[in-house]
């Protein structure tokens, strides 16, 4: 019987450079938004369909595209013919330790030259290519793949920063790829990995069961990391120092997702059966909305007046620009809801909130 390959490595690329800063690193599993359009965004990439996209998507989209295009033209405009294009190529990389599927993928097989380009859909950076774990894992499994290419050039592109990354690999550096890539998959590996609480812990499944981040989060002790460790005056009323209540932020965003975490993970214990002194299970019952309005107005236009009715509707802005954009020519779907603003703003009908203000990291 052919074995079954799981969708997702134990040990995935995109998780390598989380796991050599903690071998203890586990990825969730559950899709968050981001992670979401970022699948969405590389489909589009790949297939070139853009519906359902945003304006901005669409614009990330094409610049995506138009980079590969210019790769494949370069080699064109120079009489190279020999070319073959991997687009969503499934990878086994170090000789079976891990496996992946890289972005895109152009190879001039008669020069033995290959052009790698990964797509970051997101707003923060992320390692150079000379130095990112996850791009030179690619590398390794292109050279692995096609023995005849003595060449790669990586490249990272970063369309929402307008950033590109770019570093040339050669079979000669094949050696010290396969041994970070082993050596941060042995450490993981390993019965009882040495776990360093980082921010990487924000994105870690493991949130509520690490001691290690347990005893950086909930203690106040000397010789952490700086990263996360609680400064000595830990009450926010009395933290004077801006540096200070940089550390204190850093923690408390840790400890937010921790929080949630371990409220998860304790409902699980209890629906598994298990008490939890001081616990009991409840309930509450769910928001109730209406999920048809105009079955709603049918049920009773007897008894109110449509002003009546529509005075108990809220109607969302953003679902009413779409809707409205979606009557519009090709190409125009940013005009139609300029214009739909300008019209309702006439009307006086549109209330904005009170601006909220608040800090947000840094972006590096």
């Amino acid at each position: 019987m052919k074995e079954i390959q799981p969708a997702h490595a134990k040990h995935s690329p995109s998780a390598l450079k989380y796991k050599e800063t903690c071998p203890g690193f586990e990825p969730r599993k559950e899709e968050s938004v981001f992670s979401e359009e970022g699948r969405r965004l590389h489909e589009a990439v790949e297939k070139g369909n853009l519906d359902g996209l945003t304006d901005e998507q669409k614009q990330i989209v094409n610049m995506c595209r138009e980079y590969v295009d210019s790769l494949e033209s370069e080699v064109y405009g120079t009489g190279e013919h020999h070319l073959v294009v991997w687009r969503e190529e499934k990878l086994f990389i170090a000789s079976g330790l891990t496996f992946g599927t890289l972005d895109y993928a152009l190879f001039n097989n008669r020069l033995g030259l290959a052009d790698l380009v990964d797509f970051k859909f997101g707003r923060n950076s992320v390692p150079d290519a000379e130095d990112n774990p996850q791009i030179q894992a690619y590398v390794l499994g292109i050279f692995e793949a096609s023995p005849g290419t003595m060449s790669v050039a990586a490249h990272i592109l970063l369309p929402r920063r307008d950033e590109v990354s770019r570093h040339s690999y050669s079979r000669s550096d094949m050696g010290r790829l396969r041994l970070r890539i082993s050596t941060i998959i042995a450490r993981c590996e390993e019965a009882s990995p040495q776990v360093c609480p980082t921010e990487s812990c924000l994105y870690c499944a493991r949130q509520g069961v690490c001691g290690a981040l347990h005893s950086h989060a909930l203690q106040i002790a000397n010789g952490y990391d700086e990263e996360l460790k609680l400064p000595e005056e830990f009450h926010p009323s009395r933290i004077i120092d801006p540096a200070t209540m940089s550390r204190a932020l850093n923690v408390s965003r840790v400890m937010e997702k921790w929080c949630d975490s371990v409220k998860h993970h304790a409902l699980q214990m209890r629906l598994g059966g298990q008490e939890i002194p001081g616990y009991e299970m409840r309930s509450r019952a769910g928001t109730r909305r209406i999920a048809d309005p105009m079955a709603a107005w049918l049920a009773v236009r007897e008894k109110l007046s449509s002003e009546q009715f529509i005075a108990c509707c809220d109607v969302s802005l953003s679902k009413l620009e779409e809707t409205f954009a979606q009557a519009a020519p090709r190409g125009g779907k940013a005009k139609a809801k300029q214009e739909l603003c300008e019209a309702l703003a006439d009307l006086g009908v549109v209330e904005t909130g009170k601006e909220s203000i608040y800090l947000a990291k840094t972006k590096k």
